[in-house]
């Protein structure tokens, strides 16, 4: 697999993705309400956000300079207090009042994946030079669980958890013999993996969902001490193969979906604010009255639509514009 077709694999995936990150924060206030619904968000939940963080982690580098730190900062550290100021200003118009993230000093809501993302990048240099980093990460991740004080404060398991995917990446990255033996296989493999996947959770729908997030003990979780790390391997497998399928179907030339995927990042910060919308006019109680095949539909039309608007160059452009760039100017100290 050359570059250029790596690269527009990784912007494919980056768009599809985000579609799958917006459609299941749309069906997730209805998870309650279907067995259905719960059984396709945790299979959404299982890959979205793994494959994002292997896409991050292909992205990443272990050469850690000066400069590399500053573009680091740039593209996480500046994105997240932007957006954290801007939906707790959204908080405090609304609600009267700061959310419970930032009172709880926690990150608030999906932007714990920006903050994550930057200790991620910090990390990877030092974790890489053992000899077994991913095996190492698991180890570290199934560990943590026991402990119930490591848990959404500072957003510390979530960055633990994730973090084997985005070490993944990495290796994938310099591993592209993988990619070129998983293509000797035929699609329809892939497919049923994903076929799989569902029929997984289905069996074990009764699992909280909250298991995908990575934000919980094992004791908040109710979960059997005994049973509780081997739960946790199981769904890092399930998520690992399943994400390495999907990435396996995305196209791999340009297409319209590379293009959108570039601006994936601004739709992922800026599609909370409709779902805090559509929930305050009560969207979402009206489709508890229809069917969930209907609601499932009609939730992915508007995700997929949402993705489209909040991925146009303009989006971004003014995002940048207007508030990235004053607020890097602000905090960082420029080049003469």
């Amino acid at each position: 697999m050359n570059t250029s077709q790596r690269d527009y694999l990784l912007d494919s995936a980056k768009c599809l993705t985000i579609v799958l990150v917006v459609y299941g924060h749309l069906i997730e206030p209805l998870i309650k309400s279907s067995v259905i619904i719960k059984v396709i968000y945790m299979s959404i939940y299982s890959v979205h956000m793994p494959i994002f963080v292997i896409i991050s982690g292909m992205l990443a580098s272990i050469k850690l300079d000066k400069e590399r730190l500053l573009k680091v900062v740039k593209s996480t550290v500046i994105p997240f207090i932007a957006f954290t100021i801007i939906y707790e200003l959204f908080n405090l118009v609304i609600f009267k009042k700061f959310s419970s993230y930032t009172l709880n000093f926690q990150p608030y809501w999906i932007l714990w994946f920006l903050y994550s993302l930057f200790f991620w990048k910090v990390f990877l240099p030092i974790i890489i030079n053992f000899r077994f980093p991913l095996t190492i990460s698991i180890i570290i991740s199934v560990t943590v669980g026991y402990f119930d004080d490591v848990g959404y404060f500072l957003g510390i398991s979530r960055t633990i958890y994730f973090f084997p995917f985005f070490i993944l990446g990495y290796k994938l990255k310099h591993s592209p013999h993988i990619f070129g033996r998983l293509r000797e296989y035929p699609k329809v493999l892939f497919f049923a993996v994903i076929v799989v996947n569902i029929g997984l959770f289905s069996f074990i729908s009764d699992l909280p969902h909250q298991w995908l997030y990575g934000s919980f003990s094992y004791q908040r979780l109710d979960a059997n001490a005994l049973n509780a790390g081997s739960a946790r391997l199981m769904l890092y497998a399930i998520s690992i193969v399943s994400s390495i399928s999907l990435l396996m179907l995305f196209p791999r030339k340009e297409n319209m979906l590379s293009i959108r995927g570039n601006n994936s990042l601004f739709v992922f910060v800026w599609h909370g604010f409709f779902i805090k919308f559509l929930l305050g006019i009560g969207v979402f109680s009206l489709l508890e009255s229809v069917t969930p095949l209907v609601s499932l539909t009609l939730l992915l039309v508007l995700a997929c639509l949402l993705t489209w608007f909040l991925s146009i160059n303009l989006i971004a452009q003014y995002s940048e514009k207007l508030i990235l760039k004053p607020l890097t100017y602000l905090l960082l100290r420029q080049k003469n």
